[in-house]
């Protein structure tokens, strides 16, 4: 009988350990001699690697997104890390994922791209993709003006509006980034004299997105305002109210014409520069 009851114990205990180094068992990095910029593959891109749990658990963290979300918001690594067969909902997918937080999920009918890129995220992957924005506001192309803390959906964890502007100074171009819970929800490109934000209102919006437009004197002639309201990860806005400046032919002084354009839309589908015009 104790035999049997041993057996008994080596097999249960062979089969647990099985499943446990099979989840355990690391899937490493192919890399590329070198990124897209010519540099060399680092040791630490090289050694990077990832169990079957780590995977699983990216799967949890990550969200679908568009293939053009790749080029504008997240790094692209010389690694990746390829899985030929992961079951998944009692389906067989093949995985790819890249160090630059992002990764392909493929099946014989569809290939689909996912993001990670929420806090949890930054553990498993070679770069994430708060570093990303945070390397391009500090690259040669655009130097960071302005970093507002705020809450978009008053949840009490701190989100977060970067503004950059290009040093190039023939162009008048700054570079908008938010982030909701850590995670980067839009980033986009405007050709404004100036751009700010305020925050104190005695409205319901989120914060209001402030440009100018100078003349070569340097003096205002358009002021553009845009109360932005967040709704379900996304930034609304209602109304647009510009001011522009203009000599009257009664007075023969400058003075300042306003209107007000009803717009209700996505601040990621507006282009703000077409309005103004």
């Amino acid at each position: 009988m104790k035999t049997y009851y041993l057996i008994f114990l080596l097999i249960f205990f062979s089969i647990s350990y099985s499943q446990i180094r099979n989840n355990d068992s690391k899937y490493y990095s192919k890399c590329k001699a070198s990124n897209s910029t010519g540099a060399k593959t680092s040791k630490k891109e090289l050694q990077w690697s990832l169990s079957k749990n780590d995977i699983l658990n990216i799967i949890k963290l990550s969200k679908e997104i568009e293939f053009t979300d790749v080029h504008n918001y997240y790094s692209t690594s010389p690694c990746n890390i390829k899985v030929d067969e992961l079951i998944l909902n009692n389906k067989s997918f093949e995985v790819e994922l890249n160090g630059g937080s992002y990764f392909y999920l493929t099946n014989k009918k569809v290939v689909k791209i996912y993001g990670c890129e929420k806090p949890e995220c930054k553990k498993y992957f070679l770069t994430s993709i708060e570093e990303v924005a945070s390397d391009n506001d500090n690259s040669n192309q655009y130097k960071k003006v302005k970093s507002i803390v705020l809450d978009f959906n008053h949840d009490k964890i701190n989100d977060k509006i970067i503004i950059s502007k290009n040093v190039d100074k023939d162009i008048e171009e700054f570079k908008l980034t938010f982030f909701n819970n850590n995670e980067l929800i839009l980033s986009k490109k405007i050709e404004f004299s100036n751009v700010y934000i305020t925050t104190k209102s005695e409205s319901n919006e989120e914060f209001i997105l402030n440009m100018e437009i100078k003349d070569r004197g340097e003096k205002i002639f358009k002021i553009i305002k845009m109360p932005t309201y967040f709704l379900n990860k996304k930034l609304y806005v209602k109304n647009i109210f510009i001011k522009s400046k203009f000599n009257s032919a009664k007075t023969g002084k400058e003075e300042w014409l306003s209107k007000e354009i009803k717009i209700n839309k996505n601040l990621k589908d507006i282009n703000i520069e077409n309005l103004v015009d």
